[in-house]
């Protein structure tokens, strides 16, 4: 039925929304954790780094080996798990490098589940794969509110980073129990040599948007910086708030009037949120970022959805966003120190506006009844 979200759907979203509690809330901590631990910036711009480069050589991996019938359910269930462990000795380690390089291996857990759970979602997309995406990614980025809310909170009442960052890690092991019962159906892949032909070209745009794409932890930095801890957590909570809004409405948007018009959407919101950061505006720029990736975020994978669907496909799209974000956040960080940030914010500009000229490339004929 038209309009109807699956039950698995709904598992799965509550999967990741308890699972980004967990991770989230961490992350929304990280930057002041590793600083207190004593690291300086040049050890958290390296551990985000390490995250990115570390899930994008999994992604590829997963997509191929985990992809087949049989597979995908417990690979998924292994990289919650495994994540789940790693969040818990980060907790427990008190050294700011090995601190940093845990969470790097936590990524490790991610990089085995996304493109197996992608692929089980997308086989239950049907004709609506904006609507099923966008669902589960408001459900999984209100997980990120509530971990990043909680961070604020805790910050606020004086508890110490690292009774915090176990606090969540703890939180990790329950995003197994709603996984239990969902049911692995995997989407063969699309059958329309339109779609397959698209795909490679769908994927050089988004190469090319995440080449510009920059990432949340520099919005955080900056508010770190300026107002402290707590309200650098509280100001990445209000960023995922906004994204969690927009991901329904923009797979919706996706679904009836084709993922090229969305995406173009999104990605013009990226590069006037770049432009905006540009003139020293980063607390409003970062509140727009989290309505443009919103957008993004849902609807890339809607597109991969329909362009193909399978775990292989979820594979390469999920390197390629790693790879792209972790050349980004070298080429941004360099022009911001050895230029300006107005320079690191251009050059962010020029990029996604272009990706969002080429957007509409995306589009998908579609037949009456779509």
């Amino acid at each position: 039925m038209p309009g109807r979200v699956p039950k698995d759907v709904w598992l799965l979203g509550a999967v990741s929304l308890l699972n980004d509690v967990s991770s989230e809330g961490i992350f929304a901590l990280l930057p002041y954790y590793l600083t207190a631990l004593g690291g300086g910036p040049a050890l958290v711009g390296g551990t985000w780094g390490g995250m990115e480069l570390v899930k994008s050589l999994l992604n590829v991996v997963s997509g191929r080996v985990f992809g087949r019938p049989g597979w995908a359910k417990p690979a998924v269930a292994a990289g919650y798990g495994f994540s789940a462990c790693m969040k818990l000795l980060l907790a427990l380690v008190r050294d700011p490098v090995t601190a940093g390089l845990v969470a790097s291996l936590e990524r490790v857990g991610k990089g085995i589940r996304t493109p197996p759970r992608d692929a089980i979602l997308a086989g239950l997309a049907g004709s609506e794969p904006g609507l099923v995406f966008g669902v589960h990614r408001a459900l999984d980025t209100s997980g990120a509110v509530l971990g990043a809310l909680l961070a604020g909170v805790l910050l606020t009442y004086g508890v110490p980073a690292a009774t915090a960052v176990l606090a969540f890690a703890l939180v990790g092991f329950l995003s197994l129990v709603p996984l239990i019962p969902v049911e692995e159906r995997l989407e063969e892949g699309s059958s329309e040599g339109e779609g397959r032909g698209r795909f490679p070209r769908a994927l050089a745009i988004v190469g090319l948007y995440r080449l510009g794409a920059v990432g949340w932890m520099m919005y955080s930095l900056r508010v770190l910086g300026v107002q402290g801890p707590a309200a650098a957590a509280f100001a990445y909570a209000g960023f995922s708030t906004l994204h969690a809004l927009t991901s329904v409405p923009a797979g919706r948007l996706s679904d009836r009037f084709g993922p090229g018009v969305a995406l173009c959407l999104g990605y013009a919101m990226t590069a006037a949120t770049a432009l905006l950061a540009g003139s020293g505006l980063a607390v409003a720029a970062f509140m727009l970022y989290g309505l443009a990736y919103g957008v993004v975020d849902a609807v890339e994978r809607a597109a991969v959805a329909e362009l193909s669907g399978t775990a292989a496909s979820y594979g390469a799209y999920h390197a390629l966003v790693g790879v792209g974000s972790l050349v980004c956040g070298l080429v941004v960080g360099w022009l911001w120190e050895s230029v300006s940030p107005w320079a690191a914010f251009g050059y962010s500009a020029c990029l996604t506006g272009v990706a969002a000229a080429l957007a509409p490339v995306l589009i998908l004929r579609r037949g009456s009844g779509g």
